[in-house]
């Protein structure tokens, strides 16, 4: 695993957020050819949108339906998380269905899967549950 450093480009110009870890990574690899990788960064879902979202919205909806915390997070992931891929193959064009895992969420997709799932649950089950503001974690 490589180390991952976050900057910000200004005027053409990278700047590093911790540029004494940067230079001293740099160090450690002189004379050697490196590769060079940049991409526009995303935020995960923070730790606390996890522990919400196991411990209170899978643990109730768990809970009101009695099937197991994996089986919920999986039916919220498939009902939620699911995306139809059309592939063109030798018999035609075919459809595949992938779901997302939780863990590729960045925080405002989690946010917004946690809105749904929210919803869903109200009409649906008859089930509120609280917002993240309103319960300890």
């Amino acid at each position: 695993m490589y180390p991952k450093f976050i900057g910000i480009i200004k005027e053409n110009r990278l700047i590093i957020d911790d540029l004494g870890n940067f230079k001293e990574y740099l160090k450690s690899l002189e004379q050697r050819k490196v590769e060079i990788i940049v991409k526009e960064y995303k935020t995960q879902r923070s730790s606390n949108q996890n522990r919400y979202y196991h411990g209170v919205v899978v643990k109730l909806i768990s809970d009101h339906t009695g099937h197991t915390s994996d089986e919920v997070h999986e039916l919220l992931k498939s009902m939620f998380l699911k995306k139809h891929l059309d592939v063109d193959t030798k018999e035609g064009q075919q459809r595949f269905t992938i779901v997302r895992s939780t863990v590729s969420l960045n925080t405002k997709e989690m946010e917004e899967y946690l809105a749904y799932i929210r919803m869903w649950a109200s009409m649906d089950l008859s089930l509120s549950i609280p917002e993240p503001n309103e319960v300890e974690l």
